[in-house]
């Protein structure tokens, strides 16, 4: 499903738990990715429930950045 408006479509994808910790000892990390631009943002957590707090940062950089609102993640 591809989109021409951007922030439409949003995927989300969450990696780890790794064996070797980055810089400051996190083990996973979660992806974001615009479905029109493929423009990723990345961040390290040091564990899953991190998440939500990753998004909502995610979400308000993004979004006053572009100007614009998610349709779809």
């Amino acid at each position: 499903m591809e989109s021409l408006e951007i922030l439409k479509i949003i995927h989300i994808d969450i990696c780890g738990l790794f064996n070797t910790s980055w810089l400051n000892g996190q083990r996973y990390f979660i992806s974001f990715i615009n479905d029109n631009s493929i423009f990723i943002y990345f961040y390290l957590l040091f564990d899953k429930v991190e998440t939500l707090n990753a998004f909502k940062t995610y979400k308000v950089e993004v979004e006053k950045q572009k100007g614009k609102y998610y349709k779809v993640i």
